[in-house]
């Protein structure tokens, strides 16, 4: 980055930039023709060698303490998790849904706030989660009655998603507080290796083939694993301590806007204005329950 710039500058630069990255996880998903857990298996593998490598290059520890091995193994199945139930949603409902869905996040992380640690559910996320659910009905343009099998069950991937994810967060925030931690990007890098592993053993027991069907497709996870996995996370990774949390969070919400634009310019998705109006509702109902409260 030029010296010009700010440190809070220069991490919204990185904080754009990584969501950006992140955003065109989604197409790379839907254009590989493989099993969506396959597909995780190589993002994995790609981001995980490069995030690993990475933090060799910079000098870091990359062999964890039992204890805190034992926490990155949790997020590492925590991640796995994420992963699987998000690319079968990307495959049903399409990356620009998918995308939006998993956000729901921001809710699930002030519930498990609010009924396991006995915090202050605060006034915006009891006004924003509803606003985002009618966001998200009006995006899918069909009342309850009229969904399909087929979307209500990319629904049901999509927010069990937002669980793992959700629950991976957690995790990842006690690996980051131990004691003995290990420095983020070797910390991801360990975390995507492990959760390949766990994919990879799926993988086998469904009887998913590991082959790749063409370069084409080996471009593509190529892409997603190093310029969405390791690339996007690094960008956030070293632009969120840079600048205030809540503006962060509000320039993070670019991710899943980018992908609803994707999603529309790349496969057509048939949006009409009701359509528009929920994604622009569910993504502000997010960015609402992202604010931090002054």
């Amino acid at each position: 980055m030029t010296k010009s710039l700010t440190p809070q500058a220069e991490g919204l630069v990185r904080v754009a930039l990584g969501a950006v990255c992140i955003s065109f996880a989604g197409l790379f998903v839907k254009e590989a023709p493989m099993p969506p857990a396959m597909v995780a298996f190589y993002r994995l593998l790609f981001g995980g060698v490069v995030l690993t490598l990475l933090a060799a290059v910079r000098g870091e520890r990359l062999l964890p303490p039992l204890p805190v091995l034992g926490i990155l193994a949790a997020a590492a199945l925590c991640f796995s998790g994420d992963l699987i139930s998000w690319h079968e949603c990307i495959i049903r409902l399409g990356p620009g849904f998918a995308t939006i869905i998993i956000n729901f996040q921001v809710f699930f992380l002030a519930l498990w706030g609010a009924f396991m640690l006995g915090e202050q559910l605060s006034l915006r996320h009891k006004l924003a989660m509803p606003v985002a659910v009618i966001g998200l009905m009006m995006l899918l343009e069909k009342t309850p009655g009229e969904l399909s099998a087929e979307v209500v069950a990319g629904l049901l991937t999509g927010i069990v998603s937002a669980l793992f994810y959700s629950a991976y967060i957690l995790v990842v925030r006690r690996s980051q507080s131990a004691a003995c931690k290990l420095p983020a990007v070797a910390n991801m890098g360990i975390i995507s290796l492990l959760s390949m592993s766990m994919i990879g053993i799926y993988c086998l027991a469904v009887g998913d083939s590991f082959a790749v069907p063409d370069l084409r497709s080996l471009g593509l996870l190529a892409l997603l694993g190093i310029g969405c996995q390791a690339a996007g996370w690094v960008l956030l990774s070293s632009g969120l301590p840079r600048m205030p949390a809540s503006r962060a969070g509000l320039i993070m919400l670019t991710q899943p806007a980018f992908s609803f634009v994707w999603d529309i310019l790349f496969y057509d998705r048939p949006t009409g204005a009701l359509g528009y109006a929920g994604a622009a509702v569910t993504i502000a109902a997010v960015g609402f329950g992202l604010a931090k409260t002054k």
